[in-house]
């Protein structure tokens, strides 16, 4: 048998060693897929995409991935299937069809909808499914289920689902022996009468369920609905499945577990809110609860015909915080605010369940078919804002430092992340004390920066990020891990190789579990016999007309096939900044475009008056690129038809500050002062953006009272004028 298990890893192994081959050997290709193009493409491109997301399926191979541009796609259900995935095919959407790297996409900008049909299936996962792949950036519509597979062995344990939109009027993920990560998704529940729906279902395996916004909008009045977030069946497996940091509102019943061995499935730190019925409900299974925030209309946690460990949980605003059927029990219960429950803090069907260092205050009773234990605390737990359904702990509360500290297990942490034991004693409840904040996720603040070299020379990747410390960085090439890459800020490639070109990133984490993860850096490797494009110089002036044109300079003697442009809109230009490295800001560009020469006319962008990133990228004919370069410029009004002059009048007696300011000017104005019979005051400086006049005159003198004409040129020869009326 060993030996059976050995080979079959060995397969395993080879096959994602080959992917990772193919992909590291350029195999790997993007296929790009848009509903507005023109019929005939091959989806090599955007100017020649597929028409739909299944022709560009067809056409692909383990490896590739599918851009989807934003759009509408009913496609043909062909055996109650509208669109059938390939193993090792990732799907990404939000693109709005001209984006030039994956990071770019903006998928709430550029919706990406997939509609299915009643008793079919949006996406099926094929049989086998052994191979990574990801789902991303994509809404989902219709009375199909969004995305399912059916086999007969757990699979999928290498598939992501992640930042995606289900619009739910039949079911979101669902499948049997399916194993996926499920991420950071939206699961919108609906509200017509009658209607049935549940977010995610899947039995056997153990998948992993994290960071997921499931939500059932208030309902008519009258209406009822039946909604189930999240269904685990079958959980019989060695491998531990994991439903954590979710945000459960308003469904019939928040997480269902059922059918599954001892010591699974892990449910951590979710919050439940307003469940019509069960928060959480336990038949037949055995599963751990731990750090979860619950609140709902019948019973908190429901047990019946199982076991479960429930540690640290608040539990809320419920008839009852703990229901064990007759015959059930749970194995213990520790550490948990059971509280204001119209019924009892504990119904216990006359189980011997392990009671102990609980709080219990404002229940109709405390226990009920059992009795308390040692350490239960019977006082106000003094939450922050109940009301406001914050429960995290005043400074005072009777909770803080009185739990049990032996049943918390390693790597367990409270409801916003924070590390248990904080004091001399874990808390009880849900949150520990000074947790009144939640930590802060990653953030990328410096991007890794595209490389050319040679063969033998050494590269460094580097990526800063910010967020509550500690952060773990996973390093990763073509979208698959790097074996052996350090946890570190910058991965080292002490001596090139030509197999060592792609597009590599990071992934920092930290205890929030939402990873950030960084834009993609293209290293591109040449042999010594060749020479790497050269970077251009980006030297722009600090204004520009909306208008005008834009220039790079490029001396390389190798050719340069294209200019790829990206314009990134920011909140200011830092101080002595006139120039930077690209890539500096986490955000999407505001335009970017390609050019076959090192000018761009800004004419022909979409952009809106401000300041800039602009980043500028040579490319050559095979898609390799120099070291970008990269400036920031302010993007000023054409002309003088935007101009605003305030306050006008000026009033002694209402002005905040001793001037008037003129804005909205354009490149290079003069502006001179006169008095309505014609005697020059002053002339401003020279400007391109505003300026104020300091209502002297060009001696220095104070300006009395009066109406005064300002003459607006520029060196374009365009003219404006008008009056300010100065009230002392």
């Amino acid at each position: 048998m060993n030996s059976v298990k050995r080979r079959v890893k060995n397969i395993l192994f080879c096959q994602l060693a080959l992917i990772g081959f193919l992909v590291a050997s350029g195999h790997a290709q993007v296929i790009y897929v848009n509903a507005s193009a023109l019929g005939g493409g091959n989806g090599s491109s955007w100017g020649s995409a597929f028409q739909s997301v299944q022709a560009a399926v067809n056409a692909a191979s383990a490896g590739d991935e599918i851009w989807v541009a934003a759009g509408t796609y009913h496609e043909t259900a062909v055996s109650n299937t509208h669109i059938l995935l390939k193993d090792g095919v990732s799907l990404y959407g939000g693109f709005a069809g001209n984006e030039s790297t994956r990071d770019q996409r903006n998928p709430t900008a550029h919706v990406t909808d997939l509609v299915g049909d009643q008793g079919n299936y949006t996406i099926q996962m094929p049989l086998a499914q052994d191979l990574p792949a990801v789902i991303s950036g994509f809404q989902f519509d219709g009375l199909a289920f969004g995305v399912y597979h059916s086999g007969s062995s757990p699979v999928g344990q290498y598939v992501t689902i992640s930042n995606n939109v289900f619009n739910l009027l039949s079911g979101g993920i669902a499948g049997y022996s399916f194993v996926p990560t499920i991420q950071q998704n939206v699961f919108n529940f609906p509200t017509s009468a009658g209607a049935s729906a549940s977010g995610i279902v899947l039995t056997g395996g153990a998948p992993k369920i994290l960071s997921n916004v499931l939500t059932q909008p208030p309902l008519p009045s009258g209406s009822f609905v039946q909604c189930t977030g999240i269904y685990i069946d079958d959980n019989f497996t060695t491998t531990q499945a994991v439903i954590s940091n979710n945000q459960i509102t308003g469904l019939t019943t928040g997480i269902h577990i059922t059918n599954t061995s001892p010591g699974g499935p892990l449910i951590s730190n979710n919050t439940i809110l307003k469940s019509v019925s069960q928060g959480i409900d336990v038949r037949d299974a055995s599963p751990t609860i731990v750090s979860n925030v619950i609140q709902s209309g019948n019973s908190g946690i429901f047990i019946q015909n199982g076991t479960a460990l429930i540690i640290n949980n608040t539990i809320v605003k419920t008839p009852y915080a703990l229901y064990v059927a007759v015959g059930s029990e749970a194995s213990l219960l520790a550490n948990n605010i059971l509280a204001f429950s119209s019924a009892a803090g504990i119904w216990g069907g006359n189980s011997q369940t392990p009671v102990q260092h609980n709080l219990f205050f404002g229940n109709a009773q405390d226990y009920m078919g059992t009795s308390g234990g040692p350490g239960d605390v019977h006082q106000d737990p003094l939450f922050v804002n109940s009301n406001a359904d914050d429960y995290h702990l005043s400074n005072n509360s009777p909770a803080i430092d009185a739990g049990q500290d032996n049943v918390i297990q390693n790597g367990w942490t409270d409801r916003d992340g924070n590390a248990r034991i904080h004091g001399a004693h874990v808390d009880i409840g849900a949150y520990e004390s000074g947790s009144t904040s939640a930590p802060q996720k990653p953030s990328i603040t410096l991007q890794p920066q595209s490389q050319s070299v040679v063969v033998g020379q050494s590269v460094t990747f580097t990526v800063t990020a910010s967020g509550t410390s500690p952060l773990t960085y996973v390093w990763q090439k073509n979208d698959q891990d790097i074996p052996g890459a350090a946890n570190q800020s910058s991965y080292v490639i002490s001596s090139v190789a030509l197999s060592d070109s792609g597009n590599y990133r990071c992934a920092v984490n930290n205890v929030t579990n939402q990873p950030a993860t960084s834009q993609e850096a293209t290293l591109t490797v040449t042999s010594t016999s060749q020479s790497p494009l050269t970077a251009p110089t980006l030297n722009l002036p600090a204004f520009l007309p909306i208008n005008g044109q834009i220039s790079a300079i490029y001396t390389g003697s190798d050719p340069a096939s294209s200019f790829v442009w990206s314009f990134i809109l920011v909140d200011h230009i830092p101080q002595g900044s006139s120039a930077l490295s690209p890539g500096t800001l986490n955000r999407a560009p505001s335009a970017s475009f390609s050019t076959s020469s090192p000018q761009a006319n800004l004419a022909l962008q979409q952009l809106v008056l401000g300041s800039y990133q602009v980043t500028v990228t040579v490319l050559d004919n095979n898609g390799h690129s120099a070291t970008s370069a990269a400036a920031y410029v302010t993007l000023v009004s054409a002309d003088l038809s935007s101009v605003r002059v305030f306050p006008n009048p000026w009033r002694a007696d209402r002005a905040i500050n001793p001037f008037v300011t003129f804005d909205g000017l354009t490149v290079n104005t003069t502006i001179k002062i006169f008095t309505v019979s014609g005697h020059w005051v002053k002339t401003l400086p020279v400007t391109s953006d505003k300026i104020t006049w300091d209502l002297t005159t060009d001696s220095g003198d104070k300006v009395a009272s009066g109406i005064y004409v300002y003459l607006m040129t520029t060196d374009q020869s365009l003219k404006k004028t008008g009056q300010i009326a100065v009230i002392k």
